[in-house]
């Protein structure tokens, strides 16, 4: 138990927890489009992307897990669009991919808030 342990799948968890993942990931892509002299690329995909972030934060106030789930494949998309990190891009879409197939009713490992703040 100080390691964590399987519960049942809460979908709005890894939800939530793939948008905290793809937030921190946009801003270094930002930051490196910035600094890449792609300065008015970089500037229209912060808009695009804060335009997304306001509805995923509707979406989730009203509780609607597919449209989430379609928000975060296309900041993902606007990121490859960019052609900057492609590969993450890939591992990302695939992760949003087992998003929309899990079904209810399933188990995943949850770490403990130990291993959280290791």
């Amino acid at each position: 138990e100080l390691l964590g342990g399987f519960e049942q799948a809460d979908m709005d968890r890894s939800v939530g927890d793939l948008w905290g993942k793809v937030v921190v990931w946009v801003s270094g892509v930002t930051e490196e489009l910035l600094g890449a002299d792609r300065v008015e690329e970089g500037l229209l995909f912060m808009q695009r992307f804060l335009q997304l972030e306001q509805q995923f934060k509707e979406r989730s106030l009203k509780r609607r897990r597919k449209d989430q789930v379609k928000i975060i494949s296309e900041v993902v998309l606007s990121v490859r669009a960019t052609n900057i990190r492609v590969v993450e891009c890939e591992q990302l879409l695939m992760e949003v991919g087992r998003l929309e197939d899990s079904k209810q009713g399933t188990f995943e490992w949850v770490d403990s808030v130990l291993v959280g703040a290791m």
